[in-house]
């Protein structure tokens, strides 16, 4: 059903992430948005526009006044939520309700191999001028394979560095801190429920799109839990290495500082293989999913409706728990991702 292929890992210019953090400016304080790190102040999300939209965005996103009471604290927590249940809900909830399967979705199809990736176009993305001539090519996509790379050493909260995108022709590296305020455009492709958009352990991903860029998605495919229903190892590294015979160092890169720029030339190796060899990935797992049930899309349906879980998450501000910061420093680091 795959070939196995073999990828040497050799770069040019690279980064040792072992030795001590280098000193790096910190780009939140370019941040045109104020970061609320105020727990007793309720996150609200900066989306202006619903685009793909089966109800109408709230007037409640769009009325500045209101926005700026709450956000200097002259409404109390509890009070907000009760006049503005909007709050409390995903603004994208009916769109993901609404989302069923397709005919094309449910049928068993030959995996569409990738090319390497010295084959492979690759751009990265750092101005408006390219991002939108990205989204010219990725909306025309039936499939969308999405990563993304946040910070959070000596962040309250962290903040997204970089989003990662391939098509089934190119591979994009969005930098995400010169772009902040300019990819809410995403929604346009991300809530398009005619286009699948693939992530793995996407719990993180949905919840950080939210917070950072007021980002959502509709008809996702977490291939996490399409393994999970599969009974397979649930980490990324095992997918890539069984299907793919790519070979990763997850504990390294995602410890690493994805504030640096320009980003060495391993930092964009292991991204790109993130999401480089998804759709071959999601390919497999999908038919292996309708041959469990011997073509029935039960499994299927099961993955889509787990993932449909993750995409109606609404992003809140976490209260600080000592016992899961003591919990979590005990802890190893998993290879979910």
């Amino acid at each position: 059903m795959y070939t196995k292929r073999s990828h040497s890992l050799a770069f040019s210019r690279s980064y040792d992430v072992s030795k001590k953090k280098r000193e790096v400016i910190k780009p939140q304080l370019n941040f045109t948005d104020k970061v609320n790190n105020n727990e007793t102040i309720p996150f609200i999300p900066r989306i202006k526009l619903k685009p793909n939209a089966i109800s109408p965005l709230s007037d409640f996103f769009t009325c500045a006044t209101i926005i700026t009471q709450i956000q200097c604290g002259q409404i109390l927590i509890h009070e907000v939520h009760k006049k503005y249940p909007e709050l409390l809900q995903n603004p994208y909830y009916r769109e993901i309700q609404a989302f069923k399967l397709t005919h094309e979705q449910i049928q068993l199809r030959t995996p569409q191999v990738p090319k390497s990736l010295d084959d492979t176009k690759y751009v990265y993305v750092d101005c408006k001028v390219e991002l939108n001539k990205i989204m010219d090519h990725i909306k025309l996509q039936r499939e969308l394979a999405i990563d993304l790379e946040a910070h959070q050493f000596r962040s309250y909260y962290g903040f997204t560095c970089r989003i990662q995108m391939s098509s089934r022709t190119n591979d994009y590296l969005v930098d995400a801190l010169a772009l902040r305020d300019e990819l809410h455009v995403l929604n346009n492709v991300f809530t398009d429920p005619s286009i699948v958009k693939v992530l793995h352990a996407s719990d993180n991903d949905i919840e950080w799109l939210q917070r950072d860029f007021a980002v959502y998605i509709v008809n996702l495919f977490d291939t996490f839990y399409a393994a999970k229903q599969l009974n397979l190892p649930l980490g990324l590294s095992y997918l890539l290495e069984t299907y793919c015979n790519v070979h990763t160092n997850k504990q390294k890169y995602q410890n690493a500082d994805w504030r640096i720029r320009p980003l060495p030339d391993d930092f964009i190796h292991y991204a790109r293989c993130d999401t480089h060899y998804l759709l071959y990935i999601h390919d497999i797992l999908r038919n292996l999913l309708l041959e469990s049930c011997q073509n029935n899309p039960l499994h299927l349906q099961q993955v889509y409706d787990r993932s449909r879980q993750v995409c109606q998450k609404t992003y809140r501000h976490r209260s600080f728990d000592p016992k899961a910061v003591k919990k979590l420093k005990l802890s190893p680091l998993d290879d979910q991702k």
